[in-house]
């Protein structure tokens, strides 16, 4: 007896997931159909509005436009000949002022390159100064251990004269 009811309560909750899942499921579908529906209707717009503005291009190709409509107002006029008048001032300045400016400029990139020129080779020459006062080092450093070397068998050869005589 027992297990019937523990069957019947398992199949209770069987149905109950089975109805929530069914549920879920149609309410999902309908918003679906309702999002299908409104994409398709955007894409609607869409093609109406594309197909409008070509032929709004199609019509403006086809006309000329129209000089007589073309209005050139006072401050138009002034802003297009400051417009000009600027330009050419920055053409003038940069090809025709001062000459010595540029004569000036090539002077200093000359200094600049003397300089440099003159840095490379005082580096070349501490170079060559450092490599000759390592090799004097070094000799004076075999010299000094041919030296002491010397000076241990002159103290040798002074301690065995010492211990023969003893």
């Amino acid at each position: 007896m027992t297990a019937q009811r523990g069957d019947l309560a398992l199949v209770q909750k069987i149905d109950d997931v089975d109805d929530k899942h069914d549920e879920a499921h149609e309410r999902l579908r309908k918003d679906f159909n309702s999002f299908q529906s409104q994409m398709l209707n955007a894409l609607e717009t869409l093609r109406d509005r594309a197909e409008s503005n070509a032929n709004r291009l199609t019509k403006l190709e086809n006309t000329p436009p129209d000089i007589e409509k073309i209005v050139l107002t006072p401050k138009i006029l002034i802003a297009a000949l400051g417009l000009a008048i600027t330009i050419s001032g920055g053409v003038w300045a940069a090809s025709y002022s001062n000459k010595s400016d540029s004569s000036a400029l090539q002077s200093d990139v000359r200094d600049i390159l003397t300089r440099m020129e003159l840095t490379s080779k005082l580096d070349e020459r501490q170079r060559q100064l450092d490599t000759e006062r390592n090799a004097a080092a070094l000799a004076a450093l075999a010299a000094l251990t041919k030296r002491v070397e010397l000076t241990e068998i002159e103290v040798r050869n002074m301690s065995a004269k010492q211990g023969a005589t003893k």
